[in-house]
């Protein structure tokens, strides 16, 4: 369970070619990640229902795990 360092882009090993762009960065870990399997909070969202989606859920497959009745 060894914690792994952050990437940071301007470390000399990483290389990057002349004249890159970073288009993207990684998020700090948030600090209570390890109670929700350290999902980000755009993983931890993707399963949140949207106003529009709760008040017309025909837009959605019957197969939905959200709606399941035992959960």
């Amino acid at each position: 369970d060894e914690e792994l360092p952050d990437a940071d882009p301007s470390h000399e090993q990483l290389n990057l070619p002349p004249n890159s762009l970073t288009l993207w960065r990684i998020m700090p870990k948030l600090e209570y990640g390890l109670q929700y399997y350290n999902f980000s909070l755009f993983t931890m969202a993707l399963n949140q229902l949207t106003e529009e989606n709760k008040n017309n859920r025909s837009s959605l497959p019957p197969t939905d795990s959200r709606f399941r009745p035992d959960i």
